[in-house]
């Protein structure tokens, strides 16, 4: 039936628990959203079409510093938690912000861009199943021509990362045996609760997006667990639909940077990236099998954590603000750092190229946070002034 008045419903809620939401479920999904909820529900509605195929799962939905406007839609869900935030946690800090409020012994993480196929959950469930080393295991994922965007993922020496089977046929029979990789995405993937408390979840550093599931990946198989893919789990995925091209670039260099920095020791038996990463090369990378790694120390996470507690629909308010301060600041000096790349970049390649590309993007990419920040507004109107000096040369 719904909602009949949603406004009602966010005055001061924090969590909302619809009431088809089950009670004691063995799995919670959890899905991020920020901007836009349209790709949200169809993930959701391709989730609920396939609930009967699997384990009872609860759904968990983090609105990402999602407007409030935006949210009727999802407070009229009453198959879903819906858990809200003031501020954009990023991919990792608000994984785990919301798995403070699951309840089951498995952890799904679910892109609100992918959608579901019959059997998806079963099929994580049932590797899960059949050898409790498994700490995680990700689905093959498919482009929306049906093509294979990756059934799991090759980390290279030098921290780069290529998809396995990518623009392969759906029904290439190499990718079709569940196997030990490198990593997975986690646009879809199960993690044992145990594994997870054990790593301690995502590190923060990788704020806001990228390269946090590798890492999960490799604090998991430097425990000691294993990580696979499961073929017979397939999700559908509108890649690369949330992020604007020129700050996703930046994200992932910049990333990839932190990554090698905590790792640096361990790359060192993984395979040279090859001149062209082609899928051949990738695949047979990918059939040597993974490397094993030792059990060490990586550099500790800038923000320690305390280990989640299955809180359910408790909110201890003056953490949830502490958080959401912390990634508030976060998200300040990300921007201002990549106005310092921008700028650096103005330096390099002079003022059109900067001007036409990649101010516009910054632009648009900062949005209302530049004008809710000072610091940021004046960064923004300097580079502006230097592009316009450049240019009237």
């Amino acid at each position: 039936a719904g909602v009949s008045n949603p406004d009602s419903r966010l005055q001061g809620q924090r969590v909302i628990r619809g009431p088809r939401v089950p009670a004691s479920p063995a799995v919670s999904i959890i899905v991020l959203v920020t901007e836009r909820t349209d790709r949200v529900q169809r993930c959701l509605d391709s989730i609920a079409a396939t609930a009967g195929d699997g384990p009872v799962a609860e759904r968990i939905v983090l609105a990402n510093g999602t407007p409030p406007p935006a949210l009727a839609s999802l407070v009229s869900r009453e198959d879903i938690v819906l858990v809200r935030s003031a501020v954009n946690h990023g991919f990792g800090g608000g994984c785990n912000w919301a798995v403070r409020f699951a309840s089951g012994d498995r952890l799904v993480f679910v892109n609100d861009d992918a959608t579901v196929t019959p059997g998806w959950l079963a099929a994580l469930d049932r590797a899960m199943n059949d050898d409790r080393r498994i700490a995680v295991v990700g689905s093959r994922v498919l482009l929306a021509d049906g093509r294979v965007q990756e059934a799991g993922d090759v980390i290279w020496r030098d921290g780069s990362t290529s998809h396995i089977g990518r623009g392969l046929p759906a029904d290439e029979a190499a990718l079709l045996t569940r196997r030990d990789v490198d990593y997975v995405s986690f646009c879809s993937a199960m993690v044992r609760r145990e594994a997870w408390e054990e790593v301690g979840g995502f590190d923060e550093r990788y704020f806001p997006a990228y390269y946090e599931d590798a890492d999960l990946c490799m604090t998991a198989r430097a425990k000691g667990w294993r990580v696979v893919c499961e073929p017979a789990s397939v999700v559908v995925h509108d890649e690369g639909g949330s992020t604007p091209v020129p700050l996703r670039h930046f994200l992932s260099h910049r990333n990839q940077q932190v990554f090698v920095d905590k790792w640096k020791g361990t790359l060192a038996q993984f395979d040279e990236r090859p001149a062209r990463a082609s899928t051949g090369a990738v695949m047979t990378s990918a059939l040597r099998g993974t490397p094993t790694i030792d059990e060490r120390k990586p550099a500790a996470a800038p923000h320690a954590r305390r280990r989640p507690k299955r809180q359910r629909d408790a909110v201890d308010e003056v953490e949830a603000l502490a958080v959401e301060l912390r990634h508030l600041a976060d998200d300040v000096a990300l921007k201002e750092e990549y106005i310092a790349f921008l700028g650096a970049e103005l330096s390099e390649y002079g003022a059109a190229d900067v001007a036409r590309r990649r101010y516009r993007a910054l632009r648009r990419g900062l949005g209302r946070q530049v004008r809710r920040h000072p610091r940021l507004l004046g960064a923004v109107e300097a580079l502006r002034a230097r592009i316009e000096e450049r240019t009237s040369q």
